[in-house]
């Protein structure tokens, strides 16, 4: 009996989760077709990914330039600011720049155990990262990044999630 009370609450677990991404996908898709402008969609964007993946804090990223400029971000004031003035490179040195580099998402556990992660600004906000690139068919447009405060790893479904919500403001950027 306790085995079908705990399914039932699997279940219920899973339907509510499932409304909540029907719920920010129909959220972006609103900011779309109502838009005067770019900038509200990269804001719920950032925003939904966030909210249904755990996420403590969270960026979305486009490249400019050659440079990855940080343009929606919900994030420790003094990180959002180093963001603004030291746009990330396309190298292994960030989520951000690693996600854009091997255009795939990149997924960090724990800064503190890996070596090539040497973001210049502060990181004491923060330990796990996962970097999801906004790409539109074969050019990288962006990168999505949430972050956590604890060494918490993100899961495989999350990733997904991210991938999802990157395709929509792909299309979203490509349309503007």
């Amino acid at each position: 009996m306790a085995g079908v009370a705990f399914d039932n609450a699997e279940l219920a677990r899973q339907l509510a989760d499932m409304r909540e991404q029907q719920s920010a996908i129909s959220r972006v898709l609103r900011a779309v077709a109502r838009s005067a402008g770019i900038q509200p969609v990269l804001d719920e964007v950032r925003d939904a990914c966030e909210r249904l993946c755990g996420a403590d804090y969270g960026a979305l990223y486009l490249l400019e330039h050659g440079l990855l400029h940080v343009v929606a971000h919900h994030t420790d004031a003094e990180g959002a600011e180093w963001d603004r003035q030291h746009p990330h490179a396309l190298d292994r040195t960030t989520a951000a720049g690693r996600a854009a580099l091997t255009r795939e998402p990149v997924h960090i556990p724990d800064i503190r155990d890996d070596p090539e992660y040497v973001y210049g600004g502060p990181t004491e906000y923060y330990q796990s990262l996962i970097g999801v690139p906004i790409m539109v068919e074969d050019d990288l447009i962006g990168v999505v990044v949430l972050v956590r405060t604890e060494p918490e790893p993100f899961s495989d479904d999350h990733v997904t999630l991210v991938e999802t919500f990157a395709d929509q403001a792909a299309i979203a950027i490509t349309n503007a």
